[in-house]
């Protein structure tokens, strides 16, 4: 698989600003995104955000290391394949 042409993680929910943002931070202190505290689900959908590095290696490691029957190949591999070239910006 290519190199991660990302903000390398982990990266941390900071906030909320004085502006009312929750920024996602890269290691470095690097702003990632902003998230817009204007609904319930903020805080949840910044730290699913922050949460993407971690994701995305235990998504590639997992398919490294799995054998997988036959059987599911098709649609579980093939799932999984797509998220991680959507992530690395090499979808369709």
């Amino acid at each position: 698989m290519s190199a991660a042409k990302h903000t390398q993680g982990p990266w941390q929910v900071v906030g909320p600003s004085a502006k009312g943002y929750l920024v996602v931070q890269g290691a470095k202190g690097n702003g990632v995104a902003l998230v817009l505290m204007d609904s319930e689900d903020e805080e949840a959908d910044a730290r699913l955000i922050a949460a993407a590095p971690c994701l995305l290696a235990a998504l590639q490691k997992a398919l490294e290391h799995c054998i997988w029957p036959a059987s599911s190949i098709s649609a579980a591999e093939a799932e999984a394949r797509t998220a991680i070239a959507n992530a690395k910006g090499e979808g369709a």
